[in-house]
């Protein structure tokens, strides 16, 4: 597993750009390669540390969240004081 995920990660990476943005109310990271999103990841923390870490990497769904995720703005604020 070591091995796959080292040579995975090495493609991976190369020329993408990471855009912060909303879905379903939480902050995510959109991951796009030549401006065509290739993977959505979420991560649920508290602070007692991470609970889970979700990527969505189906063709269909990041099509939806490329046309209407919308990009995190200024006025965001995440964590207790945000409650």
């Amino acid at each position: 597993m070591k091995t796959f995920v080292a040579a995975v990660s090495t493609y991976f990476w190369k020329g993408v750009t990471v855009a912060f943005v909303e879905t379903n109310g939480q902050a995510a990271g959109l991951v796009s390669r030549d401006g065509v999103p290739v993977t959505l990841g979420t991560i649920d923390a508290s602070a007692q540390g991470v609970d889970q870490i979700v990527c969505s990497l189906r063709p269909s769904k990041l099509a939806a969240i490329s046309k209407s995720g919308q990009r995190l703005g200024d006025g965001y604020a995440s964590g207790p004081a945000a409650a």
